[in-house]
């Protein structure tokens, strides 16, 4: 390799968090992009874009949040440049046009490093299935957010390995590297103070002898966490412990409105000792005010697109205990009983969704349907969360101590 930097392949979509349809990979972008522009130590900031507009966007940033403010541009249509960083890094799993670029120049002339997010739509399972036919390199490679991420990369290219032996008889296979490498904040953006809780809470209402669960990200029962579990727990909780308000705030935002009517129905149908707050989690002021008010923070994924999990990291961050379901990447960030509590989850034994798997992959179902379908043969042990509320709702000195851990 020539150079010893990293270029960022730049599209502002994919680092941002003002976005109308706020996802979990906007915020690792951003967070990325603002850690890499705070601490990072390259020579130069290096940025790879289609557009100048796309190159400025990036400079501007870098000079709103580091002291070395001149970005170096590579220009699309320019990138054997790309030798003078000596790496690519692409937000995504699906880097085989940059592959097929490097290929015209100098296959040994740099190295590209791309990011997993969710791993289960046909899309991403694809980019990954397609390794051993694009011009991808073993000096090349893609990020694993988690363990699970990186088991269900390794079953994508075993299943394709396999298929080129049956097939076209082929016995040697190149492929990148697969570092497993969690997500990243910055956790001084979740410092808090007692002044900062009291000024929070008194935006909402909220007096000092309330118990604040707090839930954030997207409010979809199909594709982030059916809310019923946290409503059925949080309120039976509730009730083993009348001496004490408990509220819910629901810091996230729904993709249309027939999903609010339905979150609003469900909370009208299970919450009577309760109250529930809903906020726009897309505005990052009354974001940063739910952190601050919160006791507990909860999150009952279920959903086989959950691949990592940055909310609850940023949860331990706030210094709250966090009650989440022992899924994915939540069970390898999340100590139980050190951090908080892991809620066990039920699901079928492998090949069991193999009908779900074919409809969505025969396009009989889109990935809407193929993830809510699959959620629905999800389930979290709700009589077990229970006890985890109820110990937490009980006990101040266990709050704080699994929140400062």
């Amino acid at each position: 390799m020539v150079g010893k930097d990293c270029a960022i392949f730049f599209d502002e979509e994919a680092f941002s968090i003002k976005n109308e349809k706020l996802m979990g990979r906007n915020s690792a972008g951003d967070s990325f992009l603002k850690g890499y522009f705070t601490h990072g130590t390259p020579e130069h900031f290096w940025v790879y874009a289609k557009t100048k507009n796309q190159a400025q966007i990036f400079a501007d940033r870098l000079s709103q949040q580091s002291e070395k403010n001149e970005a170096k541009f590579i220009s699309w249509n320019s990138f054997s440049g790309l030798k003078d960083p000596g790496t690519i890094f692409f937000p995504g799993p699906n880097f085989k046009t940059l592959a097929w670029q490097r290929r015209l120049a100098d296959e040994t002339g740099w190295s590209i490093c791309g990011i997993t997010h969710t791993t289960s739509s046909a899309m991403a399972m694809d980019a990954i299935g397609s390794f051993y036919t694009e011009p991808i390199k073993s000096w090349d490679a893609l990020i694993c957010t988690s363990n699970s991420v990186k088991n269900n990369v390794e079953f994508i290219l075993e299943n394709k390995k396999r298929y080129l032996k049956d097939e076209l008889g082929l016995l040697s296979f190149t492929e990148p590297k697969l570092p497993v490498i969690p997500l990243g904040i910055n956790t001084k953006d979740f410092k808090s103070s007692e002044e900062n809780r009291q000024l929070a809470r008194k935006s909402f209402e909220i007096d000092e002898n309330t118990l604040v669960v707090l839930y954030v990200g997207r409010l979809s029962f199909h594709a982030k966490a059916n809310p019923v579990p946290m409503y059925l727990a949080v309120e039976k909780a509730a009730k083993l412990n009348p001496s004490k308000k408990i509220k819910i705030i629901e810091c996230g935002w729904y993709s249309n409105d027939w999903i609010k009517s339905a979150f609003s129905e469900l909370s009208t149908n299970i919450l009577d000792d309760v109250e529930l707050i809903t906020i726009d989690g897309r505005d990052q002021e009354k974001v940063k005010t739910a952190w601050h008010s919160a006791d507990i923070f909860c999150s009952f994924s279920d959903n086989i697109q959950e691949t990592f999990g940055i909310s609850p990291i940023e949860a331990m961050a706030s210094g709250l205990p966090v009650v989440v379901s022992d899924w994915d990447g939540y069970k390898e960030s999340v100590r139980d009983e050190v951090d908080g509590f892991r809620i066990p989850t039920i699901m079928p034994k492998g090949g069991f969704g193999s009908d779900l798997a074919m409809s969505y992959a025969m396009e009989l179902d889109d990935y809407d349907r193929y993830i809510g379908k699959t959620s629905a043969f999800v389930a979290i042990d709700i009589e077990y969360a229970v006890v985890r509320f109820d110990q937490l709702f009980k006990s101040e000195e266990l709050r704080k101590t699994l929140g400062q851990n």
